[in-house]
């Protein structure tokens, strides 16, 4: 009986070790295929640059199954593709089938010209229904060359080795968009490098490279960033480098917030870009708008207001520019505005800076019913005319042609214009105001000082409503 239980009993042990077994490896190493198939596209880039020729293999995994069109460097030629297996790829009209996991691999040279310093467009690019194919990238480059040439990218370096016949690089990034090479004489710089930024300058930069330090820590880009200063080369800019013939900091500055600004919004806003650093570093605009919006902000924000308004916009928090600087400045101000909304195309008529306030409003202590709401314009709050008007019973009459509103009630009247210093009083006593009326997108506005001195409506402001009282 023993014999044959053991008989049932071993064999099912067995099994069940077996199938214990496979559940834990599937629990540590996972499914294979299946990890496979998701892992993302990555492009692997070996360079070599030897006597007069830099030659490229371009390596491409785990792309999906598919029609793939892709974008050969101008300056490529003798380009080859194959498979994993060593055979030609399925290429067609510029488009390449790819089957499922497949490896491909291109091979090319590149012709150069001996005065250039940065290669911006040097490898394949893939594009799948009119969209780039984003992808990891790994970068290698051999330089066989002697004297050799210094190459740089604005990327992770893993590698920089330099041996007696050739010099070794290894970058990384997380996108294949743009990664620039850039190259020069070896041993003709200083080399500066703090948090990310890389400085070769040809010569000292003295003083200067703590202000550029100080400017980088301040500005909400991440490194990599190359900046090359040489007085003998001719200036060029791109996403992550720059190639200066002299260091202008503040220049720098405005640029790396542009860029920051540019990165974190979907649509494309350059010359409201243009405004804010313009804005936030106090240099002089040509255009009549952009002109109007600084002097706006400037007249409306504190020193500090300004800079709490600049940390804002670094956060980035929406992605459509006018949105998130409409919200900003609500943060800022403690009040909601448009002023960016009303103002994002350069084309559109100018409406200024203005909050609306969001203070409940009543009368004699009641709330009041009423579809309007009080604004606040350069740090002064205004009410519609015809809205106060209309609340406290004066006949209002409204000549807009000639500029000229006339209040009456009670046996008094008074006579105000806009763009003008002087009202009159019942037809015969002049004053002398400042901004009494104000016209905002076609609605005219009286100021809350004026409701108060000439009309005798007091204003008694709290923490949460503003009551009148006539």
């Amino acid at each position: 009986m023993l014999r044959k239980a053991s008989l049932v009993i071993f064999p099912m042990l067995i099994l069940s070790t077996l199938l214990l077994t496979y559940q834990w490896s599937m629990y540590v190493y996972g499914d294979q295929t299946t990890r496979t198939s998701s892992e993302p596209p990555e492009v692997q880039l070996h360079l070599t640059h030897s006597n007069d020729s830099i030659s490229v293999t371009q390596t491409v995994t785990n792309l999906e199954k598919g029609t793939y069109s892709f974008v050969i460097p101008s300056n490529a030629d003798k380009v080859q593709c194959e498979n994993e297996e060593g055979k030609p790829c399925l290429v067609q009209n510029q488009e390449i089938t790819i089957s499922e996991n497949q490896k491909i691999r291109w091979q090319y040279q590149l012709s150069f010209n001996k005065d250039d310093k940065v290669y911006s467009n040097w490898y394949i690019k893939l594009q799948r229904n009119n969209k780039p194919i984003d992808t990891s990238i790994n970068v290698e480059v051999i330089e066989k060359n002697d004297p050799f040439w210094q190459w740089m990218a604005p990327a992770k370096l893993h590698a920089d080795i330099q041996k007696e016949y050739i010099h070794y690089y290894r970058w990384s990034s997380d996108s294949s968009r743009s990664f620039p090479l850039l190259r020069m004489e070896m041993n003709s710089y200083e080399v500066y490098k703090e948090d990310g930024l890389y400085i070769y300058a040809k010569g000292s930069v003295g003083e200067k490279y703590q202000k550029l330090i100080n400017a980088w820590k301040g500005s909400p880009l991440e490194g990599p960033f190359i900046i090359i200063v040489n007085n003998d080369l001719q200036g060029t800019v791109g996403k992550r480098h720059m190639i200066l013939s002299e260091v202008d900091e503040e220049a720098i500055s405005m640029y790396w917030l542009s860029q920051s600004l540019q990165s974190n919004y979907n649509v494309k806003q350059d010359w409201l870009i243009s405004v804010l650093t313009h804005y936030f570093y106090d240099i002089p605009v040509q255009d009549e708008k952009s002109e109007k919006m600084i002097k706006d902000l400037s007249k409306q924000l504190s020193l500090s207001q300004k800079q709490q308004f600049l940390q804002e916009i670094i956060k980035a928090e929406t992605t459509q520019l006018p949105v998130e600087l409409d919200q900003d400045l609500q943060r800022v101000i403690g009040k909601p505005t448009a002023f960016f909304k009303q103002n994002k195309r350069k084309k559109d008529l100018y409406v200024p800076l203005y909050f609306i306030e969001n203070k409940s409003l009543k009368v004699g202590g009641e709330e009041a019913d009423i579809p309007w709401k009080p604004i606040v314009y350069q740090r002064d709050r205004y009410y519609p005319l015809a809205g106060i008007a209309s609340l406290f019973e004066f006949d209002l009459v409204a000549l807009p042609s000639e500029s000229l509103y006339i209040l009456r009630k009670d046996g008094e009247s008074w006579r105000f214009s806009l763009n003008k210093k002087t009202f009159v009083h019942n037809e015969e006593n002049f004053g002398v105001v400042s901004d009494v009326l104000i016209e905002i997108q076609g609605e005219v506005f009286i100021k809350e000082k004026y409701i108060e001195e000439l009309l005798g409506i007091r204003a008694d402001e709290g923490s949460y409503s503003i009551n009148l009282i006539y």
